[in-house]
This record gives structure tokens, sequence and C-alpha cells, in this order.
């Protein structure tokens, strides 16, 4: 797979290649770094976009994903309808916990960090 981008540059070979990194167990973290070396790519797939803001979120990296989520403009396609509102809902409850917990709201916080974690986080 490696390979296949390495000779094509294709968005949709990038987007394997990461799903690959993935499955075979590799950090979060090495594939933001393999999707950031190709940033212009990114945008150019839906599911690719929304993999990344999986991977930002999984990374812990909030602000940048809700900044993406705010930004960009999503066409709902066949297969990903679910994935939006899902990495809504986490950005959002993970930034409202970690919000409510500085200031020492910790029942709010816990409550919506318990609720963060009750969203199923299958990447897509």
């Amino acid at each position: 797979m490696e390979t296949a981008f390495a000779l094509t540059g294709t968005p949709r070979m990038l987007y394997e290649l990461c799903c690959l990194y993935r499955a075979m167990g590799r950090s979060a973290q090495d594939c933001l770094m393999l999707l950031e070396k190709h940033r212009e790519l990114i945008e150019t797939r839906e599911d690719m976009t929304l993999l990344y803001i999986s991977l930002l979120n999984e990374a812990g990296r909030l602000e940048d994903a809700q900044a993406l989520l705010g930004s960009h403009r999503f066409y709902t396609y066949e297969g990903g309808e679910g994935v939006l509102p899902r990495e809504h809902a986490y950005t959002y409850l993970s930034t409202l916990g970690r919000r409510a917990l500085e200031k020492g709201r910790r029942r709010s916080g816990t409550g919506a960090v318990q609720a963060r974690d009750g969203i199923s986080r299958e990447l897509p």
C-alpha cells in the first residue's frame, strides 16, 4: 500500500494506507503525522476528513478537531451518515467535560465525559 501511494499520490491511496496502518495497530499520532505530511489531500475526500477528525479526537487534539468541524462544509454520503454526528458529539462532550473539570465543576465534567465515553468510537 505504501508503494501504491508513493506511485500514485492519490487521496484514495492515502486514505487506504492510513486505514491499513490503524488496522495494523499503529497509533493515532502515527497516522496523523502521515496525513499532515499530505495536508493538501485531506479535505479532498469526506471520508479522509472525517478520519482525520477522528484521529485528532483520539490524540486529544480537541481544539483542532473542533476547528475543522466548524470550518469544513460536509455533505452526507452513503455509509458515512453516522460518522459526522458522532465526531461532533465526541468533540463537544470532550471539550465540555474538560472545561468543567478545569473550573472545578466535577459533577458536570464527569457527566460529560461519561456521556462521551458512551459514544461508539469505531473509526470510519
